[in-house]
């Protein structure tokens, strides 16, 4: 859920954009990133045990060794207005394009698909016209 102080704050894209980054962290979709999610993707963009440390206790606002949905869409808020240069900031940033980029890449794969069908189809119809005359 969007916290009540960030209501308004994000368009309807932007909490679908951000909860798509949460999901992508989010690898056993419990609806919440613990600390071993959290490392797995921070050390694939390189940063460090301490690094993981340091996100993971400035977003487990409530100490429950979980960060949820909430707490999330917090922490970006905060980052965003700091410029996106903190560790957190940079992780979700390349970790939204890489989900957007994910996105755009099944878009693309459906169009060639389609378009596949389409010519296939066009081609079947077109061997089945010349054929009868």
């Amino acid at each position: 859920a969007v916290p009540p102080e960030l209501y308004g704050v994000y368009s309807e894209d932007d909490v679908g954009n951000l909860r798509a980054t949460f999901s992508a962290y989010d690898q056993d979709g419990s609806g919440t990133i613990d600390k071993d999610e959290l490392k797995k993707v921070m050390k694939e963009f390189g940063f460090s045990e301490e690094d993981v440390d340091a996100v993971f206790e400035e977003a487990n606002a409530d100490g429950d060794a979980l960060i949820t949905f909430g707490e999330f869409l917090t922490l970006m808020h905060k980052e965003r207005h700091k410029g996106g240069d903190t560790n957190f900031g940079l992780i979700a940033e390349r970790m939204e394009f890489k989900v957007n980029l994910q996105m755009a890449q099944v878009i693309f794969y459906c169009f060639l698909l389609v378009t596949f069908v389409v010519l296939i189809g066009n081609s079947t119809m077109l061997f089945q016209f010349f054929k009868c005359r």
